[in-house]
């Protein structure tokens, strides 16, 4: 019996972390005055294309047609995702939100339009806890197989 309570107010707290994801507002999202995305957080619960440490880096997804198509096409793509709602768009940077399956939990997925090199740089962080147990790696590393598969603009 008191297994059963402890598990029901676990499941409890979570949910509520994750209620309380949602509201929150991004701590730093955006591109930064150098140009880039915003640096990870101190936790180990984000990853970026554009950071230096090997720990948090992912790979930008390369592209092959003009910008504006492959824009409009990415843009179409990450939207056709589950559980993925735009929130920013600029000619060069999305902001969307991503939520988890089970509990809900809200992080923010942004791309940034890199035209000279053909790519587009990624980032994904969650907006709250320390670990996400690789959940943004494996967000990203999904959604880049899944680009590549796609027909060329």
């Amino acid at each position: 019996m008191h297994i059963v309570i402890a598990i029901v107010l676990a499941l409890g707290l979570i949910k509520g972390l994750a209620v309380y994801s949602a509201h929150q507002e991004p701590a730093a999202i955006g591109v930064t005055a150098a140009g880039q995305l915003q640096p990870c957080p101190p936790s180990p619960n984000a990853v970026n294309s554009e950071d230096p440490d090997p720990k948090r880096r992912v790979e930008p997804l390369p592209y092959h047609g003009t910008p504006e198509q492959t824009r409009a096409a990415f843009t179409r793509f990450v939207s056709a995702q589950p559980r993925f709602s735009l929130k920013a768009q600029t000619p060069d940077y999305l902001h969307y939100e991503a939520s988890s399956f089970l509990f809900g939990f809200v992080d923010d997925v942004e791309f940034r339009f890199v035209d000279d090199q053909r790519l587009i740089q990624c980032r994904s962080a969650s907006r709250v806890g320390h670990s996400d147990l690789g959940a943004n790696r494996k967000r990203l590393d999904k959604l880049r197989t899944a680009w590549a598969e796609q027909p060329l603009p």
